[in-house]
Parts: structure tokens; C-alpha cells; sequence
């Protein structure tokens, strides 16, 4: 699970790590959100492509605590960056930030980590 402590809110409950060279090259590209995946993480990660992608994605990139860097939502056909800072990207259903609202300096759970 996925908790945002500055908010007290759960942004996501079933994520997915992304670690494998080819699983982080597609990430999203052909797939959809589902009951059992609602969130896909990228760890020592700071930039994505969305290339090949049909639709948005709402992201976030976090540094080494866990601190929001930067939220935006992902148009199809971009390369995003979060910067010197981000450590991790989590890439998260279009329309999560109008559910859960995250804003930069959120300090998040991820209880995979734990």
C-alpha cells in the first residue's frame, strides 16, 4: 500500500516494483490498471518516456525519504524528468491527483518497503 502521512490517505493499494531491464523499458506502454495492480513504481528512477503510451498517467517522483519532488500528469508521446533529487517514480491511474491530492514535500508510505 501506498499512504500519503502528510495527507493521511491512501493513494494506491495493489502496487507493482518494476525492476527488470525490459519491464522498466515498457512500464505501462500496452497495459492497464487493474484491482490487482493500481500503481507502478520505478525505484532508483528519475525520468520516464511516454512513448507508445494511448493515455495520461498521473506521476509522482520522490526522493530518498519518500518526499514528493513533483507531481504532473503524463501526456502520451513525452520524456518527464523529477530532477537531481528523484530516487523513485510512481506512475498511478489518470485521475488519481482529483481522488487523493498530493503536492510537493508529501512525505509517503510504501509499506513494500518496510
Amino acid at each position: 500500500m501506498i499512504r500519503n502521512l502528510t495527507g493521511n490517505y491512501l493513494i494506491a493499494e495493489k502496487e507493482h516494483f518494476s525492476v527488470k531491464f525490459f519491464e522498466r523499458l515498457q512500464g505501462m506502454i500496452g497495459k492497464d490498471f487493474s484491482k490487482d495492480m493500481d500503481c507502478m513504481i520505478f525505484p532508483f528512477c528519475n525520468s520516464i518516456h511516454m512513448f507508445f503510451m494511448a493515455r495520461e498517467l498521473d506521476v509522482i517522483f520522490l526522493d530518498r525519504e519518500n518526499r514528493i519532488v513533483k507531481t504532473l500528469t503524463a501526456k502520451p508521446w513525452r520524456i518527464y524528468s523529477g530532477g537531481r533529487r528523484t530516487v523513485k517514480v510512481l506512475e498511478l491511474p489518470p485521475g488519481t491527483f482529483r481522488k487523493t491530492p498530493c503536492a510537493p514535500g508529501d512525505k509517503l508510505e510504501l509499506d513494500a518497503e518496510r
